[in-house]
């Protein structure tokens, strides 16, 4: 989560550490501010990997990889202070060599998102604390969705999975039903 000096972010960065309880899913706070960096954090977790910076236009990507590649001065712009939000500013994808090891995608920012076309029984795999679940349910087809004896629904009940996680499975799943009665 970047650029956290700008606004009060705590609420934000609460919910997202509530989403992500109890999943192998870090949530690094990042700011160009030094005193907030948490830079060796970040370099640590992209050590030795490939990653990709993935995000809206003008949140801060290439400026957190300024951060972290030292001489690389790739153009970033001023928030607006019109709209008060980031300015698009990379316009293709480039791989840099991480110095102390690894290499890191900067990506244009993303204007608009459509999902693939997926099947049904894919989805779950997206959400790991759904499919780990799946072969505790009655039904091998199951959809967690309204199934008898679904491990799933128990979870959600009982609050071991997150309500917006499993609100975000469902309106996945509510589009696929939507496409195959069209």
């Amino acid at each position: 989560m970047n650029k956290i000096d700008l606004d009060d972010h705590t609420s934000i960065i609460e919910s997202l550490q509530s989403k992500y309880n109890g999943l192998p899913y870090p949530i690094v706070t990042t700011s160009k501010d030094s005193s907030i960096t948490n830079l060796d954090t970040l370099t640590n977790l992209l050590k030795n990997k490939t990653c990709i910076f993935v995000g809206q236009s003008g949140v801060g990507k290439s400026t957190l990889i300024n951060a972290l590649v030292p001489n690389l001065e790739i153009d970033t712009q001023e928030i607006s202070e019109l709209s008060r939000q980031g300015r698009h500013t990379t316009s293709s994808t480039t791989l840099y060599d991480l110095p102390l090891g690894g290499e890191l995608i900067d990506s244009p920012g993303v204007r608009e998102f459509s999902m693939p076309k997926l099947e049904a029984e894919n989805i779950s795999k997206g959400f790991i604390e759904i499919e780990k679940l799946r072969s505790e349910c009655k039904f091998n087809n199951c959809k967690h969705i309204h199934e008898p004896k679904c491990a799933v629904l128990d979870a959600v009940q009982k609050k071991k999975i997150n309500m917006l996680r499993y609100e975000s499975y469902l309106k996945m799943m509510s589009n696929i039903e939507e496409e195959n009665y069209q």
